[in-house]
């Protein structure tokens, strides 16, 4: 009885936050109602909603069951500063705002920091970037003081920007157990859905003309053509042969 009224409280406090959650069977789809995207996980992950406030705002963390609390954090914001352009040039929006020292800024609560790499990538409906790195979660004074051993870490971090989304995902776990948490971290990615901002068809709504043949349109000599008076050409020319001259 006592595990039902806290189920009963949980599930009251999730849905007085401000997100919404839904189910079916074994899957969840939470989505954020302030910025509209929304992801999908399996009943082995664990939600908690963030409540912090102020830039790169931590939304949501979702915590795998195992040693060392492997997690995925998705931390998102307003970014307008690219909305004019259009979807293809994001990739190399990206390519310019996502270098090296954006990753250090992101990962700068993290101690002793190897970087495997910085590729491209792709997030919902968006381009992305994503590293891999090693670190330690405590600092070297840290690791002198403590009697603990210290457990080293890996993780796996995507950026992306789309529209006026600017998101990250952390993934993370014990270095000895990442790989065998990296399907269930990629599982998650895939799972994220932006709301789409962008046709997905270049030519729109309409029918993909881009495949037409060559077309062929007869213009007149400049100026043989009044548009304002709508003469036709022979009068025009008529005008020009007889009036032209005093």
């Amino acid at each position: 009885m006592l595990m039902k009224y806290i189920f009963i409280l949980i599930t009251a406090l999730i849905f007085s936050s401000g997100f919404s959650l839904s189910a079916d069977a074994r899957n969840f789809v939470w989505s954020d109602p302030d910025l509209g995207y929304s992801l999908m996980f399996s009943e082995s992950w664990t939600m908690n909603l963030a409540t912090g406030t102020g830039d790169d705002v931590e939304r949501a963390k979702f915590i795998l069951p195992g040693r060392g609390d492997p997690f995925c954090r998705i931390a998102a914001k307003r970014d307008k500063r690219f909305m004019i352009h259009t979807v293809e040039a994001y990739r190399h929006i990206l390519f310019d705002e996502i270098r090296w020292d954006y990753w250090d800024h992101v990962t700068a609560d993290m101690n002793d920091r190897f970087f495997y790499f910085a590729n491209d990538g792709g997030l919902s409906q968006g381009s992305a970037r994503y590293t891999l790195l090693d670190y330690s979660p405590v600092s070297e004074e840290e690791r002198t003081e403590s009697k603990e051993p210290v457990i080293l870490r890996r993780a796996m971090i995507y950026a992306s920007i789309y529209g006026d989304l600017h998101m990250v995902i952390h993934c993370d776990a014990p270095q000895a157990s990442f790989n065998k948490h990296l399907p269930a971290f990629n599982q998650l990615l895939s799972m994220v859905h932006f709301v789409p901002q962008y046709t997905v068809q270049k030519t729109g709504w309409y029918r993909n003309f881009l495949n037409d043949g060559d077309t062929s349109v007869h213009r007149y000599k400049p100026g043989s053509f009044d548009s304002l008076t709508r003469q036709e050409p022979e009068k025009i020319e008529y005008e020009r042969k007889y009036r032209s001259h005093p």
